[in-house]
């Protein structure tokens, strides 16, 4: 692969029906909410049939599928909106996309597209995609990092992926994409993941590789304060991008809120989701299977945090080691 190019290679096409759809790489991230198809089994009758045989249950069950997913739902969009509203912010003068969602059933996905319009797709200078792509994707690991912490904390088991690759939307009116950053992202959640974590596909560790190694062979196509910025993200992903006891890279949400000194303002979160998992290991006593994977998301909480108890023995407080 050639990075000495001052433009980004570019491609427009048009479809059959005079649609304009452009090519670009995308950053994705997929997210799966666990436990939701064993869930839908309560619901294997018809709707007249399951309300005749007990009203109550049906609306407990309501209330552990459909309500449960719109709470989901509503985590994802509360996280995002308040995090675009300041996103756009911090790099004058360079448009950054803006990161979007789309839901599918009990799975969402985050994507930011890096080629926004058709003419830009012709001249965006290599430079500003090394910027766009290394902000967006620390901005993305910011939204993942809060969003699994709020969804343990409320009780839901998550998991995810974060892909990158070609993609494009077929329909904007709809928010309809296709390619191949969204089969990365998805191929990696349902393979890879094993347990509630977020892993790092093999094509986005290579596109942090790529754009880290143009930045550092070209910075003088940066100014002072777009080397700060960059500096700061390069070293900032070599802390949160890990090893995980597998070899598999993930995503450790905790050095996210560790570099970005976020684990004052969600400390509750952190106590409500680590209370959360103990009460699934006590749950799934008898299940090994399901049972062996919240103790790896234990082990993971206890290697990153420290509980303080008071006499009695609940979690008062917790800090980041």
């Amino acid at each position: 692969m050639n990075n000495d190019r001052p433009y980004h290679s570019h491609c427009d096409l048009t479809t059959g029906l005079g649609n304009e759809i452009i090519i670009s790489d995308y950053l994705i991230f997929w997210i799966d909410m666990l436990g939701q198809g064993h869930a839908l089994h309560s619901f294997d009758k018809p709707l007249d049939i399951l309300l005749n045989d007990n009203v109550e249950e049906f609306k407990t069950n309501l209330k552990t599928t459909f309500f449960r997913i719109e709470m989901f739902r509503n985590i994802i969009r509360q996280v995002l909106q308040a995090f675009n509203e300041t996103y756009k912010k911090e790099l004058p003068g360079i448009p950054i996309p803006e990161i979007s969602h789309k839901f599918f059933s009990d799975s969402a996905i985050l994507k930011i597209p890096f080629i926004i319009t058709k003419n830009e797709s012709k001249n965006i200078p290599l430079s500003d995609l090394v910027l766009r792509f290394l902000y967006s994707l620390y901005g993305m690991t910011t939204i993942i990092s809060t969003t699994i912490l709020a969804c343990f904390s409320v009780g839901f088991s998550v998991r995810g992926a974060i892909g990158f690759g070609i993609c494009a939307e077929l329909n904007h009116e709809t928010n309809d994409i296709y390619g191949t950053g969204l089969a990365d992202a998805y191929h990696y959640e349902y393979n890879y993941a094993d347990y509630p974590r977020i892993v790092a596909t093999s094509n986005l560790n290579n596109a942090i590789g790529y754009y880290c190694d143009f930045y550092n062979k070209h910075q003088n196509f940066f100014n002072k304060n777009q080397k700060k910025i960059l500096k700061f993200i390069i070293d900032y992903f070599k802390k949160i991008f890990i090893q995980d006891y597998d070899g598999i890279i993930i995503l450790s949400y905790f050095n996210v809120l560790k570099e970005q000194k976020m684990a004052e303002d969600i400390k509750e979160d952190i106590i409500q989701a680590y209370q959360f998992i103990e009460e699934q290991i006590k749950k799934f006593r008898n299940d090994i299977k399901i049972r062996s994977k919240y103790c790896k998301l234990k082990n993971y909480f206890l290697n990153h945090i420290k509980l303080i108890h008071d006499p009695e023995g609940k979690i008062i407080d917790v800090t980041l080691i």
